[in-house]
């Protein structure tokens, strides 16, 4: 009775940390939403015929990249910033995608990775929201294979899948909290204009 019980408590427990897991992932597209396709514009004015439009295109390997560290158009800041915000934007993408398939071969996250950095890089260009940069796809792809190593490393740390799991959503659900904190008021007044004093 008491081993049915434990097992009891333990599927809870895992239910539990499954919500919390899959609540960080909602917070999470919702801060690529904003941050890759709403960064000057709320969605509400996306279809406006009056809103600023942007496109550019840059199919040539690192040239953005080099522009920015070395260009001195940006401070030195700012240009690392970018090129390190476009790496960590996409890990949490590589290591989801090895918590749903640990089985799964790294390149093959990677390749999703990449697919789905191209797929938002083609979007900022036809909504006219942005710039359409091989860089930032390399920059993603490779963000998303740290966040595959890292899920690696913390498999072989903790050993326990369970354990895993569950040390994955309470650092997820940490991000999505501290993200929520300091962003929120930005994006509620981004949105809705009318409530910032």
């Amino acid at each position: 009775m008491q081993g049915s019980s434990h097992e009891i408590s333990n599927y809870k427990t895992r239910r539990v940390f499954t919500v919390l897991l899959w609540g960080s992932v909602v917070v999470y597209l919702f801060v690529l939403a904003n941050l890759l396709l709403f960064k000057y514009i709320p969605p509400t004015e996306l279809f406006s015929p009056d809103r600023y439009v942007f496109r550019s295109v840059n199919f040539v390997p690192f040239a953005g990249i080099h522009g920015y560290l070395f260009g001195g158009a940006v401070s030195p800041n700012i240009a690392v910033g970018n090129v390190l915000g476009n790496i960590v934007l996409f890990m949490p993408l590589g290591l989801l995608l090895r918590l749903t398939r640990p089985g799964q071969k790294i390149r093959w996250t990677v390749l999703i990775v990449c697919l789905a950095s191209i797929a938002v890089e083609a979007a900022q260009y036809a909504l006219g929201v942005g710039a359409a940069d091989i860089d930032d796809v390399i920059l993603n792809t490779l963000g998303g294979l740290l966040g595959a190593l890292v899920f690696s490393l913390l498999a072989r740390w903790l050993k326990d899948p369970g354990k895993l799991h569950a040390f994955i959503a309470v650092v997820s659900v940490a991000c999505a909290v501290l993200v929520m904190a300091t962003q929120g008021r930005a994006w509620i007044g981004s949105y809705y204009p009318c409530t910032q004093q």
